[in-house]
């Protein structure tokens, strides 16, 4: 397999859909102040948007970023895990069709 089909390989998006849908519900459920855990209307830390950093911004205490960040890089993340998949995937694709040729 060469270095330069990564490229060529079909990157899916649809890994990133499941995120983002509870990122639309987490979303939604702090707006409405829904409590996802006593006092906190926020599932994780990086969800939640009144935190200093708020939504794009930065800050000495965490989150650290904001919120937009947080899912930018868990999306760009999950992309790259699922381009891994898929190059893993055809590797022992031509493993074992070369083998049983």
């Amino acid at each position: 397999m060469r270095l330069h089909a990564l490229w060529y390989q079909p990157i899916h998006p649809w890994v990133i859909v499941p995120p983002m849908l509870y990122a639309i519900y987490a979303g939604i459920g702090y707006a409405r102040n829904w409590q996802f855990a006593e006092g906190y209307n926020y599932p994780y830390f990086f969800l939640n948007w009144g935190s200093p950093a708020g939504a794009f911004g930065f800050t000495d205490e965490l989150p650290y970023m904001g919120c937009a960040w947080w899912i930018l890089g868990l999306f760009l993340a999950l992309l790259i895990v699922g381009m891994l998949y898929l190059l893993i995937l055809d590797g022992l694709k031509k493993v074992f069709h070369t083998n049983n040729n």
